[in-house]
């Protein structure tokens, strides 16, 4: 995938801007709720509230953020999924609703693209695979020592069918290694083991390297576009694992029902908005990279994750 960086055509920005200026008559006419599925706080919410502040002074209307916790992101997407499909509901979505949920629960109380029509990708956070610089210099030693002792080199993870563990079965399947997972209760644990030399590495995103350690180091990130926080970090491409792409990453969608006429007034909105290049680099400066990926892009993207989540939880 490419990652979008802020550059618009001039026809675009035009087309975009007028767009903008006949959407904001129309909607938003009422409050607007992003619906955040997990705890004030967070990065997801964090976002959240950057994008409402953004998106009121673009629209000029009135958004906000409410945050809606439980059962790992479920409980708050329910919810959008029963609201009026009249765009004052929209659920900023993470890979735990959009992908693993779908995979790791028997029943759900939506459909997602029955009940969900997407609007646009925003973000997305590469997983990074990293380790101590003393114990693996590079990928490539990394994965020769792998695959001279099959099981024997471990990695931390956020849990069980997390992102991480789902990243490093990804990774191990590409590479041809076998590796040992070791879960943690969240990935900050995993990455103080890693730098205590208790596991051998941790599979993490990429926001995780902004506070990362001198002691540790990005063996590879799972992306084709250099990590705005790490630029020396290999990408997949370069060690010889041209599909390992995988992401955390957050998104608009609505419910199934709302109007061609919200989606294209949030679709402009955003690209104006990105096309800031101040507001571009405060989402860069948080660990993550822009990408709007629009309607089927969207939907198409969640697909392929979660066609490599589900390979890896199989496994």
């Amino acid at each position: 995938m490419t990652y979008f960086k802020g550059t618009i055509t001039a026809a675009a920005m035009a087309t975009g801007l007028a767009g903008a200026a006949l959407a904001q008559d129309d909607y938003p006419t009422d409050t607007v709720t992003i619906q955040v599925p997990f705890s004030a706080g967070g990065s997801t919410d964090v976002f959240g509230r950057m994008l409402a502040d953004w998106l009121g002074e673009e629209l000029g209307g009135t958004f906000i953020v409410e945050n809606t916790t439980g059962a790992s992101g479920v409980i708050g997407t329910q919810r959008v999924a029963q609201s009026e499909p009249d765009g004052t509901s929209i659920l900023l979505a993470t890979p735990s609703p959009l992908v693993m949920q779908p995979l790791i629960q028997d029943e759900l109380p939506y459909e997602l693209w029955e009940d969900f029509r997407p609007v646009s990708l925003i973000w997305v956070q590469p997983v990074t695979l990293i380790t101590r610089r003393d114990r693996f210099d590079s990928v490539e030693d990394f994965i020769a020592e792998a695959q001279a002792n099959p099981g024997q080199i471990s990695y931390g993870s956020a849990g069980i069918n997390s992102l991480n563990h789902v990243s490093g079965v990804f990774f191990s399947s590409l590479a041809d290694v076998e590796l040992l997972h070791i879960p943690y209760q969240g990935i900050n644990p995993a990455i103080a083991d890693t730098l205590a030399g208790n596991v051998d590495a941790a599979f993490v995103t990429a926001a995780s390297l902004l506070s990362m350690p001198d002691e540790l180091h990005g063996l590879v990130a799972a992306s084709d576009t250099p990590l705005p926080e790490a630029p020396d970090v290999p990408l997949a491409a370069d060690v010889g694992l041209p599909d390992y792409i995988f992401s955390s990453y957050g998104a608009f969608i609505v419910p199934a029902a709302t109007p061609d006429s919200v989606v294209d007034a949030l679709n402009t909105a955003l690209d104006t908005i990105f096309a800031d290049p101040e507001n571009l680099a405060e989402m860069e400066s948080r660990g993550v990279t822009i990408n709007l990926l629009q309607g089927d892009d969207l939907r198409g993207f969640a697909e392929r994750q979660s066609e490599i989540a589900g390979a890896a939880i199989e496994r």
